[in-house]
């Protein structure tokens, strides 16, 4: 089953159905379950608690495998590689989850289950009784990341390093498990790599109504990457403050998604006069710099993001990038975070600051990717 969105009069309904999301005119095929795997390679016996990745071990009939993962939900893929030249299946024991589907290929027990939200959901696997001797196997649990990101670059299309930087957030964002039909990605150079949609106010704007029904209670990554002004402007094409994109613009996009957590990074020179309109409850609101400073391109950008990718923080993240500014351009540049509602930003532009700071940073320092 496919899920396919339809704006009818203006009334947006979701439905499970084989088709495709129109948005503009442009068809967005949205794919059946999969994951993207990040291999985290251990050995484990017994009660182990497994993260989503790649494990090894051995099975014996005297001695199965009891694992658990605390504090799971949604679609998790989980499949068993006999390496055993015999042809067997592997029997599961599963408590508080439903199975969806499984096959056995090639000597591959696959699974996909659907598990229920409790504080700690409990599995075994059991050697098989035809098998007299140790099986080696391959366990790879893959949890599908359900969350949503919107990544929107702006400027000329020679301008090349917003490519760049809009690449990076989405590499990192694949990196870290995101799928890319959860990934929407829009840029004025419509015709690059990866691309979704060309940026246009118009689509950003179907882009939200879209995650206004998708995105409940998930928690959403909002990248922003151009020319700005002071004041609260953020240019999609050319410098033009009639046809900016403002801070209660984006702002009302966000207030449509009832998401679970927020983190908006607005990339532009003179981004922190975005804050005081962004900053609300369970946003975490990200700058590049103050709103009386230029912004350089790929500093505390790529540190961002590359920081991220290892699986930090956002504020640690933010840490990485904003000790890159002060090297790179002290006094120059000035990155800024505000994640505690306050309208306020905090970032100091003659020092590598560390979070806490003038009281916010304590939600991106427990927030991750």
């Amino acid at each position: 089953m496919k899920e396919k969105i339809e704006k009818i009069g203006g009334l947006t309904i979701m439905m499970l159905l084989a088709g495709s999301i129109m948005l503009t005119g442009m068809p967005v095929s949205v794919a059946e379950n999969s994951a993207s795997e990040v291999n985290i390679d251990g050995f484990f016996d017994v009660a182990t608690e497994i993260i989503s990745g790649t494990y090894y071990g051995t099975l014996t009939k005297d001695n199965p495998i009891e694992w658990y993962r605390c504090n799971i939900s949604g679609n998790v893929e989980i499949r068993v590689y006999i390496s055993s030249n015999e042809e067997t299946d592997c029997e599961f024991y599963n408590a508080n989850m439903t199975i969806k589907n499984n096959r056995f290929e090639n000597d591959t027990w696959i699974a996909t289950y659907n598990i229920l939200e409790y504080d700690c959901t409990y599995f075994n696997i059991f050697i098989p009784e035809n098998i007299s001797g140790p099986v080696k196997y391959e366990f790879t649990a893959v949890i599908l990341k359900l969350d949503y990101a919107v990544i929107v670059r702006g400027g000329p299309i020679s301008d090349s390093w917003f490519d760049d930087e809009a690449d990076k957030a989405y590499n990192t964002l694949k990196a870290r498990g995101y799928l890319d039909i959860n990934i929407f990605y829009l840029s004025t150079n419509k015709n690059h790599p990866n691309v979704d949609y060309e940026a246009t106010k118009s689509n950003i704007d179907q882009v939200f109504t879209i995650l206004s029904v998708l995105g409940i209670n998930k928690q959403l990554f909002v990248y922003f990457t151009d020319h700005g002004k002071n004041g609260g402007y953020f240019y999609l094409k050319d410098i033009n403050d009639l046809a900016a994109i403002r801070p209660w613009e984006i702002d009302a996009w966000l207030d449509q998604v009832l998401y679970s957590k927020c983190v908006i990074f607005i990339d532009a020179c003179f981004s922190g006069d975005f804050i005081w309109q962004l900053s609300a409850t369970n946003r975490i609101v990200i700058t590049s710099t103050d709103g009386s400073h230029y912004s350089y391109a790929r500093i505390f950008t790529y540190e961002f993001f590359d920081s991220l990718r290892g699986g930090v923080s956002i504020g640690w993240a933010w840490e990485d990038g904003d000790r890159d500014a002060y090297e790179r351009k002290p006094g120059l540049m000035s990155p800024q975070i505000d994640d505690n509602g306050d309208r306020v930003g905090h970032g100091n532009i003659n020092q590598a600051d560390t979070l806490p700071l003038g009281g916010d940073g304590y939600v991106a320092r427990s927030t991750f990717l």
